[in-house]
């Protein structure tokens, strides 16, 4: 989150932003002259750049420029500590532009760091009957006073149950193993992890069970308002 301190725009650009406003920006950066028609081309751009991560540089100096396609105002009813995890929250959010969650769906989100805690809440405010698990109950508290199931994850492969979506955000290479062993036949496993390194994969197993692998990263941020953290 951050407040604008100088516009420096193009003629005739078109903004509602103002300097003294509140905002938050998208992480991609593409060429002004992309040509890019909506936010999904852009975070696929080849030419893109990521603030902080590489091509662009991160927000923790003084002063940042991006360009105004990245800026979103913050709501005034948000506060700044709610605003600051408006990228996050996309990153969750996009799950539900990938997939269709319904009432009857069992999932399950394996990892229980911010972006699991984020994302159970979006897939329960989706529909979805979700079960939140980690290795540690450290973080159970706050997922269950939101009225989340949660479980230790070496408990839920004890008791071999299926989920029919799973989402890995662990971070770590064996969560992929992890969130495939608990995905029924037929059923959507949803990558969040990113790492460095590569990933030993059963995908024979994807193949014989009929396993839909779904690649899910950040677009855009979300209307901040709906999903208040």
């Amino acid at each position: 989150m951050a407040e604008v301190d100088k516009l420096n725009l193009a003629p005739n650009t078109a903004t509602q932003v103002v300097v003294g406003q509140r905002v938050v920006a998208e992480i991609n950066c593409v060429p002004e002259c992309s040509g890019c028609r909506n936010y999904h081309e852009r975070a696929q751009h080849p030419g893109r750049t990521a603030l902080g991560i590489f091509g662009s540089d991160g927000a923790f100096a003084e002063f940042v420029a991006v360009p105004i396609e990245n800026i979103h105002m913050v709501p005034e009813a948000l506060t700044d500590d709610q605003a600051m995890f408006a990228e996050p929250l996309a990153a969750a959010c996009q799950i539900s532009q990938q997939i269709h969650i319904q009432s009857s769906d069992r999932c399950a989100v394996v990892g229980t760091g911010k972006l699991g805690v984020l994302i159970a809440q979006v897939l329960s405010n989706m529909g979805g009957v979700v079960t939140a698990a980690g290795r540690r109950e450290a973080n159970f508290a706050f997922l269950q006073a939101q009225g989340i199931t949660t479980a230790l994850v070496s408990d839920l492969l004890d008791q071999k149950l299926l989920f029919d979506v799973v989402v890995d955000c662990t971070g770590n290479e064996e969560g992929f193993a992890t969130a495939l062993a608990l995905t029924r036949p037929t059923g959507t496993l949803v990558l969040k992890s990113t790492f460095a390194g590569k990933t030993s994969a059963d995908l024979t197993q994807v193949v014989v069970n009929e396993i839909k692998l779904v690649g899910s990263r950040y677009v855009v941020p979300f209307p901040l308002h709906l999903f208040p953290c």
